[in-house]
């Protein structure tokens, strides 16, 4: 619905050029419902009178259902995996107990965390999939002008982060395989983690898509002002009439009516992700905080801390869960810059034109939209997940780890 007249065209592929999503593209789709993350059918049709791919997203019973038996399970796991710590605790009688404490509530948070992710992904299944069908129809309208705007396709730069990533969690296996005898605890300690860790993830991902369609519009924008616009202007000194199917202003409006879209799209994004985000952030702040304490530690106190096989595998740890915030991060960043970048780009216009009246009036009203339009990606309206975001953990895991370390350090010479 992009424009007066237009084929409506539902559920196009969001790879388009017409082709179909790759075998990886699949892989990625079913490895993230696997884990209880992609709850949507997708089904891919084709038109029998035309070349155009079409994906069908649709709501299942057995999505819900799989969701709540993933939860169901894993309930009796997070029992499992919480006395074999407090066993193993007691057994060894290694750690401190404030690195026990630590490590427990830190098992406990994540777990707690994987629960809300998959509650909130189950209870979301409509609005994940209006999600979806909004940018495929947008995407879909802007194909058919394709003499201005051209996707550029992303999917490259989100295959090769998926296998780097995919790769460093192989990798994480066999480190602790080796080095840890208690594989079946760790692999219970690590669902959390990893459920967690993806969600952000595919969060990421679809950010790398949508900043690629701003950056598109962007683009297309200045072609259209550049190539088609000046002709315009040229005509218009010669009083021809303008007419409301005119060229640039169909375009124009397409555009505009395109970015609006992509714009509800990222407020409903931000939603969508926003509850869960705000504890797994909380959570990613103790696993870092709990890992960069062991390995600290290990300098202060040597006689009592981990081997090294064992430290570098938490150093491991803190990298594989800094990745998906830097991910996030500096996408969310890029996306605000996109968007910031389309107010000047339309003032540009106005600046170097003299346009007729109709083209100039919807230009100003635009330019006023996107002053006006407050876009923010945030966890549940507490805080940003800008770049602004690692600062805060940075700062949250540097004051807790002095707090920690003196806490610890006092002990050690009470019982000296």
């Amino acid at each position: 619905m992009l424009n007066k007249g237009q084929i409506k065209v539902n559920y196009i592929s969001s790879q388009f050029n017409n082709k179909s999503p790759d075998k990886l593209s699949w892989m990625i789709y079913y490895f993230f419902k696997i884990f209880g993350l992609a709850p949507i059918c997708i089904k891919k049709l084709k038109f029998t009178n035309t070349n155009n791919k079409v994906l069908n997203f649709k709501k299942t019973h057995f999505d819900f259902l799989y969701i709540i038996l993933l939860i169901t399970m894993a309930l009796p796991l997070s029992y499992i995996c919480i006395q074999s710590v407090e066993e193993k605790h007691k057994t060894e009688n290694v750690n401190s107990k404030t690195e026990h404490n630590l490590r427990l509530y830190t098992i406990i948070a994540g777990l707690s965390v994987m629960f809300i992710i998959w509650f909130s992904t189950v209870l979301n299944q409509d609005d994940a999939i209006k999600l979806l069908s909004q940018i495929t129809t947008t995407d879909a309208g802007l194909n058919m002008y394709n003499d201005i705007y051209k996707l550029e396709s992303s999917y490259w730069h989100i295959k090769l982060i998926f296998i780097i990533k995919f790769i460093m969690w192989i990798a994480l296996g066999i480190f602790v395989y080796v080095i840890y005898k208690n594989i079946k605890v760790w692999i219970i300690v690590i669902l959390p983690n990893f459920i967690i860790i993806w969600y952000i993830m595919q969060y990421g991902f679809i950010l790398i898509m949508l900043e690629n369609r701003f950056k598109s519009l962007n683009k297309a924008f200045i072609k259209l002002s550049k190539g088609q616009v000046q002709p315009f202007i040229i005509k218009t000194v010669r009083s021809e009439i303008y007419d409301d199917n005119d060229f640039v202003s169909d375009r124009f409006f397409v555009l505009r009516q395109a970015y609006t879209m992509y714009s509800e799209v990222c407020k409903k994004l931000s939603n969508y992700y926003s509850f869960p985000l705000l504890f797994s952030m909380g959570w990613f702040s103790c696993e870092i905080i709990y890992c960069s304490y062991y390995i600290i530690l290990s300098f202060l106190f040597p006689d009592s801390t981990k081997s090294k096989a064992k430290l570098f595998v938490l150093f491991y740890w803190i990298i594989i869960e800094t990745v998906p915030i830097i991910i996030l991060t500096n996408n969310v960043t890029k996306i605000m810059n996109e968007m910031k970048a389309t107010s000047g780009i339309v003032y540009i216009i106005l600046a170097q034109s003299t346009v007729f009246d109709k083209i100039q009036n919807e230009l100003n009203a635009f330019g006023l939209e996107l002053l006006h339009k407050k876009i923010s990606f945030s966890a549940y309206g507490i805080f940003s997940l800008d770049n602004q975001l690692l600062q805060s953990i940075s700062g949250t895991v540097v004051t807790y780890l002095v707090i920690l370390i003196q806490f610890q350090m006092s002990l050690k010479k009470n019982k000296s």
